[in-house]
Formats: C-alpha cells, sequence, structure tokens
C-alpha cells in the first residue's frame, strides 16, 4: 500500500473521481491530511508521496507540517507540486539530495493563461484601452478612419517559449489568419502549430518583423533581460509586447521607456519584476498598456486539472514507471 498526503478539502472534493481512478487502475492507496493546528500530533507512520496543493501551500501551519512530515519520513519518494515552478521552495533541495522524484502539474493551467493572453492582444488590437478612457471620462470617441486598427489576420504572432501555453496561444492565433514564429530551443516538434519554429539565437533577427511579442518562457539565466532596451529597439513601432511568463524576462524600466518613447506601440503585462506593482510604479499610467495583478492563471479546472496529474502519476509511482511531468534531479540541484 502508498501511503500518501493530500490536502483533506481536496480529496473530499473531488473523492468519487480519486476513488474510482485509483479502483480502476488498482492503485491501493492510504492518505494523509495536514490539518490547521499549531498542537496537530503528527503521524510517524511511513509516507512514501505527497501532493503540496495550493491550499496548503498557502497555509503557514499545514505547509510546515506537510515540510516536516515527508522531510522526517526515511521512506518518501516522491512530492507532487500544482503548478510548474519549485524553485522558490528551497526545503526541497535537502529532500532532492536524497533522491525524492520531483512532478510538476505543467499544463494544467495553460487553457486559462493562454485565454488570458489572448484576451490582452484582442483588447490592445482593438484599441481597447481608449473604449475604457472614453467609459470613464464619459466622452463618446469614435475613431476616424486613419485611426481604425488593422486586422489581425495576416499580421506576425512571435511566442517566445513554445511550451503548453505557447502551443494553446498559438493554436488561437492560427484560428484568427495570424502567422505565428514560436521560439524554442528544441526545434520543430512534429505536432507544432506555428508555421515556424526559430531558435533563441535568432531573436534579434525575428523581432523587426514581428507585430505582437508575446512571452511565454520559463525565467532562466538565459531568459533574464531577455527584452532589454536593444531589444526593444529592433521592433515595429507599432508591435505590441505580451508578458505572461515571468517579470524579469522583461526589463521593466527598459519597456516603459519604449512605450513613452513610442518605440513600441504598447503591450499587456500580467507579471512585473516587483509583486505587487508598486503604486508609483509608471506601468500603471502607461498609454495603450493594459495591466493584470498576475492572475492569467487562475481558473476554477486548475484544481481538477492538477489533482489528476497526482492521480495518473500516484498510479504510475505504484508501478515504478516514469512520472507525468518529472523534473529531472540534475535540474533540480542547480
Amino acid at each position: 500500500m502508498i501511503s500518501a498526503m493530500i490536502s483533506k478539502h481536496v480529496y473530499a472534493e473531488f473523492k468519487p473521481r480519486i476513488d474510482s481512478f485509483l479502483k480502476e487502475n488498482a492503485v491501493d492507496v492510504r492518505f494523509e491530511h495536514p490539518v490547521d493546528s499549531a498542537e496537530a500530533v503528527t503521524s510517524d507512520a511511513p509516507i512514501d508521496a505527497a501532493f503540496l496543493t495550493l491550499d496548503i501551500r498557502h497555509s503557514p501551519t499545514r505547509l510546515k507540517q506537510f515540510v516536516e512530515r515527508i522531510s522526517a519520513s526515511p521512506r518518501f519518494k516522491w512530492v507532487h507540486f500544482p503548478g510548474s515552478g519549485v524553485s522558490q521552495h528551497k526545503w526541497l533541495i535537502p529532500l532532492v539530495a536524497r533522491g525524492v522524484r520531483v512532478s510538476t502539474s505543467t499544463g494544467a493551467n495553460a487553457e486559462s493563461v493562454a485565454t488570458t493572453a489572448l484576451t490582452g492582444l484582442l483588447m490592445l488590437s482593438r484599441r481597447g484601452p481608449k473604449w475604457i478612457d472614453g467609459q470613464r471620462s464619459r466622452q463618446w470617441l469614435p475613431w476616424e478612419e486613419p485611426e481604425s486598427p488593422a486586422d489581425l489576420a495576416g499580421q506576425t504572432a512571435l511566442i517566445v517559449g513554445m511550451g503548453s501555453i505557447g502551443c494553446r496561444i498559438g493554436r488561437y492565433l492560427k484560428m484568427l489568419g495570424m502567422h505565428v514564429v514560436g521560439v524554442r530551443r528544441s526545434g520543430r516538434h512534429v505536432d507544432d502549430i506555428a508555421d515556424t519554429i526559430e531558435h533563441p539565437d535568432r531573436l534579434p533577427q525575428l523581432l523587426p518583423n514581428c507585430d505582437w511579442l508575446i512571452l511565454a518562457c520559463s525565467l532562466t539565466d538565459e531568459t533574464y533581460h531577455l527584452m532589454d532596451a536593444r531589444a526593444f529597439s529592433l521592433m515595429k513601432s507599432s508591435a505590441y509586447v505580451i508578458n505572461i511568463s515571468r517579470g524579469d524576462v522583461m526589463d521593466e524600466p527598459a519597456f516603459v521607456e519604449a512605450v513613452r518613447s513610442h518605440t513600441i506601440a504598447g503591450g499587456y503585462l500580467d507579471v512585473f519584476a516587483q509583486e505587487p506593482l508598486p503604486a508609483d510604479s509608471p506601468v500603471w499610467a502607461l498609454p495603450d498598456v493594459i495591466v493584470s495583478p498576475h492572475i492569467a492563471a487562475l481558473s476554477l479546472g486548475n484544481k481538477w486539472r492538477s489533482t489528476e496529474i497526482f492521480i495518473h502519476n500516484l498510479a504510475r509511482f505504484s508501478r515504478n514507471e516514469p512520472l507525468i511531468n518529472e523534473m529531472p534531479n540534475e535540474l533540480l540541484r542547480t
């Protein structure tokens, strides 16, 4: 029998689906739940696996129990995360050092992030900020013919990062008749939706031809300030930037200056170098720039999608098979 830790609330919400799947796949599991009580006695029964659900992560008491429980168990072998990022969890380092496996829910929020990016793109393409300005000031501000927005069909979108999110964004944009160029190190895949896939080294040659730059990549040493003043200077003055990756993928002051100087037209930002975005940040008041408070990934469906990956991995774990979204230990140690 596998002993696994999961949120009491998440298990209760999806119990019929979880139990049905585990029964169909002949997985024998005993579930344990952290609780919101500083006086709770932590079990010393062996534990093999754990799912760090968001409600555990956001509860200091339950998170403390969770980390102490899995760290103290010599039999513990695998932890699953509700999102794609794990680097912020420093308590994971000693567990990885002793060989604990790590998997993530990468892709569970791809639909919500992609539709949010699409929302920002459509708003900007139809001059949405001007609608809102007119509504707030109670002014009737119709466009004159020279100010009419260009058709999206035929425009070029450059998507940096063609993972699950980037690919979904590309699929939406192809439906709108746009030309999609993807940027990814691994080259073209058989099922790629993009018209072409380019290496990141080609970015300086690609930026002058794009109408929309969509940042959907991970934050790494290579992507830190990928978009700096020089990169912005290569873009069309009519081009927009959409950032739903991480704030530090873009040099924020350089973006502010690029918009102010009309080097680029504007953008939609969901992530920032400092969060919450300070009230005195110049980003708030930039023309033709839409700001959202790092909520692109939020959706009611994410909880089940991440839980579904976890229970599928429970079945794989029980058979000692590779896990979905399993992270290489070499990568986690860096």
